[in-house]
């Protein structure tokens, strides 16, 4: 309960929409990428072999895992500073560094990484649970990677569509993926204005002693 993953209510109302969110996330941007032919599919395999299923649960555990970290774990840790501002800030810097060595990072890649940690950090401090911010999180990561076929932190997996990129652009964020695109930019800005609107009512006090919602 101390790191946001106790309230199942939660998990069933908040992680489905967190899930639908980054779905939709993701969906749009892939449409604007294939739609101004800044991607293009080469194929679509409809056989679901047992490395796509592999890499599915790997999505799963790292959007799970990355949230039990920089948001469960350090900012239940940094609950203690009485400052909302290192609360949400500072585990969305360590959620960008991360992500700072790997080889097709660019600054727009690490900024929007930076970017959506703030928005997971907010989702949490108004919350109390992390089951919006672990919903969207495994949605986008697998829709990016194992269903569109778009590459993931610089990554590219085995997946239902094969998807090329004609030329690296400010859209498709080249090697890395889309979160090195100013569509992600965008987007996360989108989600960041509808968390404020839906947690605009929330009485959740982080900084109490009461760590979490009945």
């Amino acid at each position: 309960k101390d790191i946001g993953i106790g309230n199942l209510k939660s998990f069933k109302s908040e992680g489905i929409i967190g899930g639908l969110l980054g779905f939709a996330g993701c969906t749009l941007i892939f449409l604007i990428l294939f739609i101004s032919k800044s991607i293009h599919i080469d194929s679509i395999e409809l056989v679901i072999t047992p490395r796509v299923v592999l890499w599915l649960f790997t999505m799963i555990l790292v959007g799970f895992g990355e949230e039990l970290f920089c948001r469960g774990l350090l900012m239940s840790i940094l609950r203690r500073t009485n400052n909302k501002y290192l609360i949400i800030l500072l585990p969305s810097l360590i959620f960008g560094g991360i992500h700072l060595f790997i080889p097709s990072a660019t600054f727009l890649s690490i900024l929007n990484i930076i970017l959506i940690g703030i928005v997971f950090s907010y989702m949490y401090y108004k919350s109390g649970n992390l089951w919006m911010c672990i919903g969207y999180h495994i949605t986008w990561n697998i829709f990016q990677s194992v269903i569109y076929g778009m590459p993931v932190s610089g990554l590219n997996i085995d997946s239902i569509m094969t998807t090329q990129y004609p030329a690296a652009n400010i859209l498709n964020g080249g090697g890395f993926g889309i979160e090195g695109g100013i569509l992600t930019t965008i987007v996360n800005i989108l989600i960041l204005m509808f968390a404020i609107f839906y947690y605009r009512s929330s009485t959740y006090e982080f900084l109490s002693d009461t760590h979490c919602k009945d």
